[in-house]
């Protein structure tokens, strides 16, 4: 294999695994919320090097914008989604079916 090749995957398996990171924390915030917390407290530490320690606090940023704040309700915890509707507030509409005149005989015939 060639040094390209290698490259070549590296560079789209680092695009798959952040796009299914994405769509993992997107969809359950609060299975990934607690490994992002960790992560930005495991990189934050000041015996880590710079870029980690601003890896980290970038995280922890990036953890606090979105989840129950970002108003998508899929945590179920927020007020900002819809509001359930009440039995009694749900509108019934009437369907009016019209059937042509010979059919309507035969039906009242049949019956």
């Amino acid at each position: 294999m060639s040094i390209s090749l290698v490259l070549q995957y590296a560079v789209v398996a680092a695009i798959v695994s952040v796009s299914v990171l994405q769509v993992i924390r997107k969809l359950a915030p609060s299975l990934v919320s607690p490994l992002l917390l960790r992560l930005s407290i495991w990189l934050g530490q000041s015996k880590r090097s710079r870029i980690f320690r601003w890896l980290g606090q970038w995280i922890q940023r990036q953890s606090n914008s979105s989840g129950c704040s970002d108003g998508c309700s899929a945590c179920k915890g927020c007020s900002s989604g819809p509001a359930p509707i009440a039995e009694d507030e749900i509108a019934v509409k009437s369907i009016r079916i019209h059937v042509e005149r010979g059919q309507q005989q035969t039906r009242l015939n049949n019956l």
